[in-house]
């Protein structure tokens, strides 16, 4: 099967967030670029739910083929 294509992202964040990912990605066998996505997927909905629903932006969270 074919990788999906994934989007660059670039964030500035904390050393202490920096450590704490990089701690988990290795505990946990993922890396920390699927442990942030899953993350946002699980998050942003519940976040910002009132805004996705009005502008109908759940189906951006469905995985593209």
């Amino acid at each position: 099967m074919a990788r999906k294509k994934k989007t660059e992202l670039r964030l500035y964040i904390t050393p202490n967030l920096d450590r704490l990912l990089k701690t988990l990605s290795g505990l946990s066998d993922q890396t920390v670029s699927s442990i942030v996505e899953d993350t946002l997927r699980e998050s942003l909905p519940d976040r910002y739910k009132d805004l996705m629903d009005t502008h109908n932006l759940g189906k951006l969270l469905e995985d593209e083929d």
